[in-house]
């Protein structure tokens, strides 16, 4: 049997980690004496189905990585821009930084119709991949006090696709020598981006390509290329549906709305969603060039349809409110009555949280109401550190 450690032992093992935090930055080692440990804080996606089925009612925990792939127009960066917004909501003292391959898509018009605070995100748009993500690793870390500076709660790239490295930027036409030097920067600069960037989340959107010749997908490969392998937590991975035609994968015409199915092909954050997915609806294009993405009514209204507050027969929906019964034909006339009942709003969404946080400790399966599938499969697991995010 292990002894119990004497109290004089402790003290100068506390002492030394005192010295060792001094030295390599405070924070930097952890002890678990007592209750020394904070409880573990989220940061939510913006996307109420995304986080209760997907992430048990949290969001993406501090500290922590994730990886969203899909192909040219999954609707990647629309769901990026509601995160950032969710972030900035979240913790309106704190920044979030972008490194922007494509600096279009980060524009006050797109601000606005995410709910975005301009003054409040830094996009970094350098004319080569090495400067952008030196100055993300710059906003990340002081090298003075050895500590993550704490002032950003989520940075991200769009798209490592679209960065251009400075060994592709000084090749000539033709040259075939320059092999993955994308995937060689992603494996030099995230690891000390992931090191340092202390309790804020980092967000990288990675475009499938097609082959230049055929227009076919190309073969699958390993997230990093031929450079030593990037593990993220968690692996989003995004394919668009015809709202037309339901169940047909998106024909890439502009559409004003358009299906998304979103399914967590990699979950280590929340390991009883693995292989989780949700499906949620992106109005995409509309008279100035940007959609309102995700409206947050209807993507709601889907929620509680998954966890029982929304009872659902057809395409009629109905449910009691303080004795009163709510009903419509179709989401879009329910989101039309619950814009005008912000009350009901609120207590709608505090009730689709608490049963996603219930069950995903219970161990239950999620099953579509409506078609009998199954959404998915939660196994039991502890409660960690709940934070109200409602």
């Amino acid at each position: 049997m292990a002894k119990k450690l004497e109290s004089s032992s402790a003290n100068t093992i506390k002492e030394r980690l005192a010295q060792l935090n001094s030295k390599y930055g405070n924070g930097r080692v952890v002890a678990c004496f007592g209750n020394e440990l904070p409880p573990t804080e989220y940061v939510p996606t913006g996307n109420i189905q995304v986080d209760t089925q997907l992430f048990g009612g949290l969001g993406l925990p501090q500290g922590t990585s994730a990886v969203l792939e899909g192909w040219k127009g999954s609707g990647k960066t629309v769901f990026l821009q509601h995160w950032i917004a969710a972030a900035q909501k979240q913790y309106p003292d704190k920044y979030t930084v972008i490194v922007a391959g494509e600096k279009g898509d980060y524009c006050l018009e797109a601000f606005r119709e995410r709910d975005i605070d301009q003054d409040r995100i830094i996009v970094l748009d350098a004319l080569t991949a090495e400067s952008s993500l030196r100055m993300l690793v710059d906003l990340l870390w002081d090298p003075t006090a050895l500590k993550p500076r704490d002032e950003v709660s989520l940075w991200g790239i769009d798209s490592i696709a679209a960065l251009l490295p400075e060994a592709e930027e000084a090749v000539e036409i033709g040259d075939q020598t320059v092999r993955a030097p994308m995937a060689t920067l992603l494996h030099k600069f995230l690891r000390p981006a992931l090191a340092k960037q202390g309790k804020a989340v980092g967000i990288m959107v990675n475009q499938l390509r097609r082959g230049m010749s055929t227009g076919m997908p190309s073969a699958p490969k390993q997230f990093g290329g031929e450079a030593p392998e990037y593990y993220p937590k968690v692996l989003l991975k995004f394919t668009p549906f015809d709202a037309d035609e339901p169940g047909k994968v998106w024909n890439e015409k502009q559409r004003e709305s358009f299906e998304i199915s979103v399914k967590a092909e990699k979950n280590n954050t929340h390991t009883g969603f693995q292989g989780a997915q949700c499906y949620y609806h992106v109005y995409n294009i509309v008279k100035d060039g940007h959609g309102r993405g995700i409206d947050p009514i209807e993507s709601l209204i889907r929620a509680a349809v998954i966890f029982g507050q929304i009872k659902k027969s057809a395409s009629w929906l109905a449910f009691d409110y303080q004795g009163e019964e709510i009903k419509a034909q179709g989401e879009s006339k329910l989101a039309v009555i619950l814009r005008e009942k912000p009350a009901l709003v609120k207590s709608l969404k505090e009730d689709v949280f608490k049963e996603a946080r219930r069950v995903s400790q219970a161990g239950v399966e999620i099953v579509d109401k409506e078609t009998g599938e199954l959404l998915s499969q939660i196994e039991e697991h502890p409660s960690v550190g709940f934070e109200d995010l409602v």
